[in-house]
């Protein structure tokens, strides 16, 4: 744990390096001391592929960089380094990714603790937008949260798939028949009526209609119809069930999948659940309101269609459910004797090296805003409040946050009055949605003002201690003035300063004699729109400077050195 706040820069990657700048990213060893190089002992190492954990005499190399006093953190594989195929999805029901992201989940929280990093940190979604599985291709194959085949789920909560069998919508999904008990009865009733009738007509050549037919023979094609809609929905179920694990694609299978989790979440009264779907639907239903100027109503309902149909309302709680079943392996209901699996814990190996696991939003794409799956700090809090280890924290990206089109100021209002305290890490540059810009912070300008806003509002919920790192971008100097413009900001922070009683030196970046100068040419001239309509003498120069014009002394050259 930081005490107080740490200052600290992004690494930058081998990947995204000109020829010539290559060698310094060329291990994580050489990454760590880039910020060595820019006034601060803290690094956040961009880990570009898991293989450059086996880099020759790595843990050496980092030995000796610590003996500096030099700490890190890692930022773990993403999409945004290159490469679709690097993120860590572990908000996917696709169960080779599934599988596949653990792997590398255990892969590199050891890599990363084996070094002594104080942080591993990944994008929590990086998965493609829910709104989007409607034109994806994909396997059939789907697990739980735990990462359980699906069939072995849901024989543990065989309601689920009755309900399933019931949903219009779930039958859009697959191609395979799904009819309930119900209709599978009423369509066997139905059919045993017709061959009746059609062999009255054939015996007898009369005509008749259902209601002709005698009673006891209606009640027995119903018994009848009953029976064999018994034996046709266990067909049909273990059918469909088996076609959940098979190599068969479809489009958007991982849609059953959050689905039926939202159905056992909302009947299971999950915490994660309640506490997103509650928060977005009480801001969906002010939307409208101020929209339509009416007080509309909202079922957290996941049959009801309006609910449902509005992604953003439901689908952070399951993906946040995913990501918590990646870490609660201890909570699955499914023994491996009835199909469950078991999955390395990672929250011990968080425990052995002393570090936190640290989820961040990513960078929303173009058109796809409000429909990431994940990308809400006041979200990641209810994830991280009810895991079973205090491992688990967040990472706020103001420029993330800005590309998802998200208010900032409202979020951090949002976030719930605790929330600062499972916060410990802060991605802040110059504030723009155009990312990844990475822009450095220039002093006393705007969004220093902006940035060091947002800051206090997050220590008066509990932000106290963690980690600030200014992600750099390219070019010649990519830091610039950035350091000394967060050490101002972190100074009155300490301080307790609220943004409204800043004081002047805030803006202005104490450097020794040239800050006084400033300072006292500022109090000189301040006067100066009044001059001419002032009735008092008026002195243009000091006691001194007049000594000095008496000796000779140009005007000029006086006002050149009077300060120094």
């Amino acid at each position: 744990m930081p005490k107080g706040y740490v200052i600290g820069v992004s690494s930058g990657i081998f990947g995204a390096a000109q020829q010539e700048e290559k060698v310094q990213y060329i291990s994580l060893s050489q990454k760590a001391f880039y910020g060595m190089f820019k006034g601060v002992r803290f690094t956040q190492i961009d880990l570009e592929t898991v293989a450059e954990f086996k880099y020759p005499e790595l843990k050496a190399e980092i030995e000796r960089i610590k003996r500096l006093g030099i700490e890190f953190g890692i930022h773990g594989e993403s999409g945004a380094f290159g490469g679709r195929e690097n993120p860590i999805e572990l908000d996917s029901a696709i169960g080779i990714e599934y599988r596949r992201a653990h792997e590398r989940l255990i892969e590199s929280i050891k890599g990363a603790g084996m070094l002594g990093a104080r942080y591993f940190l990944i994008h929590a979604s990086e998965s493609e937008p829910f709104i989007r599985l409607f034109m994806a291709f994909q396997p059939m194959e789907i697990v739980d949260i735990w990462g359980n085949p699906f069939p072995a789920f849901l024989k543990k909560f065989p309601y689920l798939t009755e309900w399933a069998f019931e949903q219009e919508f779930l039958k859009e999904i697959t191609r395979i028949r799904m009819k309930s008990k119900k209709e599978l009865e009423e369509d066997n009733y139905q059919r045993g009526i017709k061959n009746y009738i059609d062999n009255v007509l054939v015996e007898k050549g009369i005509e008749i209609k259902e209601k002709d037919i005698p009673k006891h023979i209606r009640e027995s094609i119903k018994r009848l119809a009953k029976k064999k809609a018994e034996e046709d929905y266990k067909e049909l179920k273990d059918f469909w069930e088996k076609s959940l694990v098979s190599n068969d694609v479809t489009y958007g299978s991982e849609r059953i999948a959050y689905y039926i989790i939202a159905k056992w979440m909302q009947d299971n009264k999950d915490p994660i659940w309640i506490g997103i779907t509650r928060q977005n639907v009480k801001e969906y239903l002010e939307e409208m309101e101020k929209k339509n100027g009416k007080k509309p109503k909202l079922e957290i309902d996941i049959e009801n269609q309006e609910f449902r149909e509005n992604y953003f309302l439901w689908v952070p709680a399951v993906a946040a459910k995913y990501i918590w079943g990646h870490f609660h392996p201890e909570e699955n209901p499914v023994k491996p004797s009835e199909g469950g699996v078991r999955f390395p814990d990672p929250k011990p190996l968080l425990e052995k090296f002393d570090m936190y696991f640290v989820l961040e939003q990513q960078m929303a794409p173009k058109g796809y805003e409000k429909y990431i799956r994940l990308a809400r700090p006041s979200h990641l809090y209810y994830l991280c409040k009810y895991s079973k280890t205090n491992r688990i924290v967040i990472a706020i990206d103001f420029e993330h946050l800005l590309t998802a089109n998200i208010d900032i100021d409202k979020e951090l209002d949002t976030l719930p009055s605790d929330g600062g305290k499972y916060i410990k890490v802060l991605h802040v540059g110059w504030p723009t949605p155009l990312a990844p810009a990475h822009i450095p912070i220039a002093a006393g300008s705007d969004q220093q003002y902006i940035l060091y806003k947002w800051l206090w509002k997050l220590r008066q919920k509990g932000f106290k201690d963690g980690w600030i790192i200014f992600e750099r971008g390219g070019g010649k100097d990519p830091i610039q003035k950035t350091i000394q413009v967060l050490r101002v900001i972190v100074n009155y922070l300490e301080k307790d300063v609220p943004p409204e009683k800043l004081p002047a030196e805030f803006f202005i970046l104490p450097t020794s004699k040239g800050y006084a100068r400033q300072k006292v040419i500022i109090f000189e001239h301040a006067l100066d729109p009044l001059k001419g309509v002032i009735t008092l003498p008026e002195e243009t120069y000091t006691k001194l400077g007049k000594a000095a014009l008496e000796k000779g002394k140009k005007p000029e050259e006086w006002k050149k050195e009077e300060l120094w």
